[in-house]
């Protein structure tokens, strides 16, 4: 059973910091609460028949309701996938047969730019808001496949455009979880804020350019950028498609892993089959097996300079880079504390030149690089002009524009369309798109059929010279250490300085995150992991950079070490946990799994009646609920808030009070969505949702 805890949420307002995991509350019960919880301890509740999927989807629709769309709207996601209930029902069924998995059940959201099934692609503008998917992208495929639960669509920043702030065309703006009235870091910034104000138990976001570190620190969650090719990138918007990677969110780095182990399987359709970065090099693999394992014992972490805020700033505390940088010396004290050693490093420059050493500017190849990889003549990264650049508007528009044409023809076009029947298709989705995000260059290049993908000769030449770059980085750090020792990882904040809004009607604030050309420009893997809390209440994170190619699952393992040795997450103060999310349970009393031919069954009849008179009056809501064995529970939420629910030998009835619903109409609502599960006595749950008229206004003394 969920118990309800009414102390949790003034606990969680004021800024305490509850323990990872689950705990033995008595000798008994078995005790956690959502907020805090790992994917173990889901998984733990889920098997012992405490928890079903389906009421885990509803306790998180009725934070979206409460948090997300109303109360401080943090405006995270605002897309709900409409079979989310059902989705969690196939769970429920797939686990009764026996199955197990570390995301059966477990709700999550991916970013606004990420092909569902069903639902628009909107990638955060009006023009897509009618481009509708008819495939799943293939990270989501491989989480449904595992049993996870689809919640919906994440806020971005139109286009994916910004690392500062997440405001897109049709959905608005997302708020930060921690800070009123600051911006919640781009462009992934709804995928950042839906898992650390825990609107979701894990997101996916996707970076091009700072998209997933960015607001993985302002929301204080562990954010993997891959290395790029991990993870496949189709059935997602392109931006700039050699730097493009999707990535997980989530609250710890336990469960990171074990969303890594289902979403980095190999797609034998993805573009960057085309690409071999590191030909021979094992794909990164067994993240879970290895982040249990991991220790910092004996790891040399490497303080990259270049990417620190100038002394002076931190003298002045400018931007709060004073105190990021009070939070970065204690998390290298951590490091050391735990059995590692830290060592400043700086990118070294090249005799006799002025510019620095291991750079974006490859124009030759340079001295450090094994003459083992250098073959034929020198490689230019030419799918940027100039060669030199790292911006997506440097992007030559003939290589920019042809992931978006493939996408377009995917989602928009039929098999049997005529290749000009396909291009028109193409262009009148593209035309209504601002030339600020498709250039005019990017169109034509599509109408004269100049576009070109990874495997044109160009491409090719570019993804060499980016073979160079990895292998001239991985060749310094490989002697960086003491005493010529490697390096296992470089370590510095993923924001130097930043700042918070203070204008209620314009959320605002800033941040500054180095290490774009290093991060995405080689497509190295990075992660952000909470150091601590800002003295303005803010998150900060310390970035983790692999120090090589494919060095994901290595890197995470660390990552995890250095979380469970420090702890430093913080739950959201602006969003407080409801009395249903503190779980409780009895692990020896579960009942074995039952599968039984005959479903619980539920109903929700779609009028709502007003009864009683006065304080007393309140409006009610019902409908019927049945099964073969009997009925045990009956839950039921209105308009996203929890009912006071009767079980009647028909069905159920449940009821609001006067001034709940009155405060809905003079909002302007007249439609409420109701939630209703039912519970039988072997532990299966249904629900079912309605939306239901509300009485007319005189019937509400209105």
């Amino acid at each position: 059973m969920i118990f309800p805890n009414k102390w949790m949420g003034s606990l969680l307002a004021a800024g305490f910091l509850l323990a990872c995991g689950a705990s033995k509350a008595n000798a008994a019960l078995v005790s956690f609460d959502l907020e805090t919880a790992t994917l173990a301890d889901l998984q733990a509740a889920m098997d012992a028949k405490a928890l079903t999927s389906v009421e885990l989807v509803n306790i998180y629709l009725q934070r979206i309701a409460t948090y997300d769309q109303g109360g401080v709207k943090l405006n995270s996601v605002p897309a709900i996938n409409p079979d989310v209930l059902a989705e969690a029902a196939a769970a429920d069924l797939r686990r009764a047969k026996g199955e197990t998995g570390p995301l059966l059940g477990v709700p999550f959201v991916i970013k606004g730019s990420i092909a569902a099934k069903g639902m628009p692609l909107t990638n955060g503008i009006n023009a897509w808001v009618d481009l509708v998917s008819p495939f799943d992208a293939f990270l989501l495929e491989k989480l449904r496949e595992a049993g996870a639960v689809f919640l919906g669509h994440a806020n971005l920043d139109q286009f994916q455009t910004g690392t500062g702030s997440s405001v897109s065309q049709n959905w608005g703006t997302v708020k930060n979880a921690y800070v009123p009235y600051t911006n919640s870091g781009g462009s992934s910034g709804g995928s950042a804020v839906a898992t650390g104000a825990n609107m979701a138990f894990f997101a996916i976001g996707c970076e091009t350019g700072g998209s997933i570190r960015v607001p993985s620190d302002r929301a204080g969650v562990v954010g993997i950028k891959s290395s790029n090719s991990v993870i496949s990138v189709r059935g997602a918007v392109p931006l700039a498609c050699d730097r493009d990677e999707p990535g997980p969110m989530t609250r710890y780095a336990v469960d990171n892993a074990k969303v890594l182990d289902v979403v980095s399987a190999l797609d034998s359709k993805d573009v960057w089959n085309f690409v071999q970065l590191s030909p021979g090099r094992a794909r990164p693999s067994g993240y879970a097996t290895k982040l249990a394992a991991g220790s910092l014992t004996g790891k040399t972490f490497g303080v990259l300079t270049n990417y620190l805020a100038t002394q002076a700033a931190i003298d002045a505390n400018t931007s709060a880079a004073g105190d990021i940088n009070a939070l970065f010396q204690q998390a290298k004290a951590d490091l050391v504390a735990a059995g590692a050693t830290v060592v400043d490093v700086t990118l070294p420059i090249k005799p006799g030149d002025t510019s620095t050493y291991i750079d974006i500017a490859y124009t030759g190849r340079r001295d450090s690089v094994p003459s083992s990889i250098a073959v034929g003549s020198e490689p230019k990264r030419v799918l940027y002009n100039p060669v030199t650049a790292d911006l997506t508007g440097s992007m030559v528009p003939e290589a920019k524009a042809f992931p978006f044409q493939e996408l377009i023809k995917a989602v928009a076009t039929s098999p049997g369309d005529t290749e000009d029947q396909k291009l028109a298709t193409v262009m009148r989705w593209i035309n209504p798109v601002s030339t600020s995000s498709i250039s005019q260059a990017m169109r034509d290049a599509i109408l004269n059929k100049t576009t070109y993908g990874f495997n044109n000769p160009l491409a090719q030449q570019h993804f060499l010279a980016v073979r160079y770059q990895i292998a001239d980085y991985e060749t310094w750090l490989a002697t960086a250490g003491p005493g010529g020792t490697p390096i296992d990882a470089l370590i510095f904040p993923v924001a130097t300085s930043k700042t918070i809004g203070t204008n209620p009607s314009a959320v605002g604030g800033s941040s500054s995150a180095p290490g774009r050309t290093l991060i995405n420009s080689f497509s190295l893997p990075f992660v952000a992991v909470p150091m601590g809390v800002l003295p303005t209440g803010e998150p900060s994170d310390l970035g983790f950079l692999g120090n090589k190619y494919f060095a994901d699952a290595d890197l995470m393992a660390m990552v995890g070490a250095y979380e469970q040795a420090t702890k430093k997450r913080i739950v959201s103060p602006l969003a407080p946990a409801l009395a249903e999310e503190h779980i409780e349970y009895d692990p020896d009393a579960a009942t074995a799994p039952v599968v039984d031919a005959v479903r619980p069954g539920i109903s929700i009849r779609g009028g709502a009646d007003v009864k009683g008179s006065g304080k007393k009056a309140r409006v009610y809501f019902g409908g019927g609920a049945y099964d073969n064995k009997g009925v045990a529970s009956v839950t039921v939420t209105v308009h996203g808030d929890r009912a006071e629910v009767k079980l009647t030998a028909k069905g159920w009835v449940a009821s609001k009070s006067m001034s709940f619903v009155r405060q809905l109409v003079r909002k302007g609502v007249r439609s409420v969505k109701v939630v209703a599960i039912v519970r039988d006595s072997a532990g299966n749950a249904t629900a079912s949702t309605k939306t239901v008229k509300l009485p007319k206004e005189d019937a509400l003394d209105i």
